[in-house]
């Protein structure tokens, strides 16, 4: 392709040249470290991510989310897990089944892990101040232990995280 790249236009991989969709607004991240035991009734918060996620404008912009959570399994084959986003003083927005990985053996007391990837389009949560938890949608889909630390093996030597990621971004 032939052309020049400037503020709103690149060459994309392709070879194709493209205008540039989407600015980033701000980027919020969240870690979370105590090791925390699953809960195997449905319906519960296995654990709080952040009690502080303020958005920019989320009426307005769109929310990319990324969570990778450390884990030992329970053994579930399946997990019907997710992530809430509890408003204070209001409503509870919840997102199972988007994006939801469970990476590792799912072999009970194997190290494991999860991640969730997805975007929440813009309008769907309103303005205001967020717990964010990993919630169970349903029964036994927890996994035994979140953030596994050295009491659960000693070749984890430094205590494990959660790390939350929330790209807002407006097309």
């Amino acid at each position: 392709a032939t052309g020049t790249a400037d503020s709103t236009t690149f060459l994309r991989g392709d070879n194709a040249w493209s205008t540039v969709s989407g600015v980033l607004k701000k980027m919020h991240v969240f870690s979370m470290s105590t090791r925390t035991t699953g809960n195997a009734s449905a319906g519960t918060n296995q654990f709080t991510i952040t009690s502080s996620f303020i958005p920019l404008d989320p009426v307005n912009n769109d929310l990319w989310i990324t969570c990778v959570i450390p884990s030992i399994s329970e053994g579930q084959n399946f997990a019907g897990l997710g992530l809430r986003f509890s408003k204070s003083g209001g409503s509870d927005y919840d997102n199972f089944g988007k994006g939801l990985n469970q990476v590792g053996h799912g072999l009970n007391g194997y190290q494991n892990g999860l991640t969730i990837a997805f975007n929440m389009a813009a309008g769907t949560i309103p303005a205001g101040t967020y717990s964010v938890y990993l919630r169970a949608e349903t029964a036994a889909s927890q996994e035994d232990i979140y953030n596994p630390n050295s009491t659960d093996d000693a070749r984890i030597s430094t205590q494990s995280s959660t790390h939350l990621s929330i790209m807002e971004w407006k097309n």
